[in-house]
């Protein structure tokens, strides 16, 4: 029977899992190992010595040219004015503003620079575990047992929140619209088989949801959303959007510090399981998302790339690993051997055999599923003619088909 290394797609219900939380800079590890830690508890602060921001006010000839609207030991709120000049007699007029919300601790008047301090900003662990190292001064690795689902697209840093299905329509293959939105997914992940429209992902951070996993998403709305969140403030959502006023927590929590200027940044992450396209998800990953409902998850949309392992996904913790129960691999627990290929976000190589369980990754059927039926040594010739290193798949549509193994993807579970 030959065998290929191929790239693998993870969906996994019980793996030990080991993620890095890093601090932005350095500053304070307020935890230790083996500790038991919560998806909101903080786990260190950064140093408000190292998050300095300069702005550079007009000079001529040495002299500031800037009318002074704040001066040292003064609060800034991001978007605040904190200095204006006028050019052309009065016909211009230039305005600075502050671009995070902080201290002034510094102004020169012979250069201009105009320095802002940003407060220490408190880093929560996001997923639910055990910490297992701690690098001083820098972040922590944190530990946990629980099921594993990757993506091949996302967007957004890592947060959490609690997992929240959409009822599917029809055939399961319509769009995820604003309809099916509301006050309700306030603090959660919104979990949807289909992929998004035009205004979905829009509503669904107006509504306060921290995320959402779909199974596939348009490569251009995807643009389009990731530029309209870039540097996007809670204050500047509320102007442009009408926004709900929060009637309490619809069940998780916050997942990043809030200041009472309101000034911190809007945060949404996306997870697309099959990648770009109207792809529905795979059944493996639906169905081990559809059980764990409610259940706390955590959700990274960032993709790796030059070099770097790792796709966008979504962890959910088993509930039932106590402070009484460790998380190792020693442990026995079933499922634990099964996440080497975890440790740290790294991912190997899968083994693609007989008998696997497949994905189609090439323009033709992308997306489609199925087991592989044979993988010869000898290339077959495919509907253009061409001969290559190729494999018999059966779909589960019933469909038996020819695949070159470099357009297979293995689905590891």
């Amino acid at each position: 029977m030959a065998a290929w290394l191929a790239p693998g797609v993870l969906t996994v219900a019980r793996a030990v899992v080991r993620r890095p939380r890093r601090l932005p800079v350095r500053g304070e590890i307020l935890v230790e190992p083996g500790r038991r830690v919560g998806p909101d508890d903080v786990i260190g602060r950064d140093s408000s010595e190292q998050n300095l921001h300069v702005l550079k006010l007009e000079v001529e000839r040495g002299e500031l040219q800037a009318t002074l609207l704040k001066q040292v030991g003064d609060p800034v709120r991001r978007g605040e004015p904190v200095a204006y000049s006028t050019y052309l007699f009065g016909l211009g007029y230039r305005e600075y503003v502050a671009p995070v919300d902080g201290t002034v601790v510094e102004i020169q008047p012979r250069n201009g620079f105009f320095v802002i301090r940003q407060p220490p900003t408190a880093v929560r662990a996001l997923l639910a575990g055990t910490v297992a190292l701690v690098w001083p001064g820098e972040g922590v690795l944190l530990e946990t047992i629980g099921a594993v689902v990757e993506g091949t697209a996302g967007f957004g840093d890592p947060t959490w929140g609690r997992l929240h299905p959409v009822a599917e329509t029809g055939d399961g293959r319509q769009a995820l619209a604003p309809g099916h939105l509301g006050p309700q997914v306030r603090g959660r992940v919104v979990v949807a088989r289909t992929w998004p429209d035009d205004h979905s992902l829009v509503q669904a951070v107006r509504f306060g949801a921290r995320g959402a996993v779909v199974g596939s998403v348009d490569r251009w709305l995807l643009r389009g959303f990731a530029r309209l969140m870039t540097g996007l403030s809670r204050e500047e959502l509320e102007a442009r959007y009408y926004t709900p006023a929060p009637e309490g927590d619809a069940g998780s929590g916050a997942g990043t510090a809030r200041d009472s200027a309101g000034g911190e940044p809007v945060t949404f992450t996306l997870v697309a399981t099959e990648g770009f396209g109207r792809v529905p998800m795979r059944e493996e990953a639906w169905a081990l998302l559809l059980r764990a409902a409610g259940r706390p998850a955590y959700l990274d949309g960032r993709v790796r790339i030059r070099g770097q392992a790792g796709r966008p996904e979504v962890v959910v913790p088993d509930p039932e690993v106590t402070d009484a129960d460790p998380v190792t691999e020693e442990s026995g627990r079933p499922g634990a051997t099964a996440a080497a290929v975890q440790d740290a976000g790294q991912q190997a190589m899968a083994r693609l055999a007989e008998g696997a369980r497949v994905r189609l990754i090439g323009k033709t059927r992308f997306g489609a599923t199925g087991r592989l039926l044979s993988l010869p040594s000898e290339p077959l010739a495919l509907e253009t003619g061409r001969q290559v290193p190729a494999a018999r798949v059966a779909l589960d549509t019933g469909e038996e088909v020819t695949v070159p193994w470099q357009n297979l993807e293995v689905m590891v579970h």
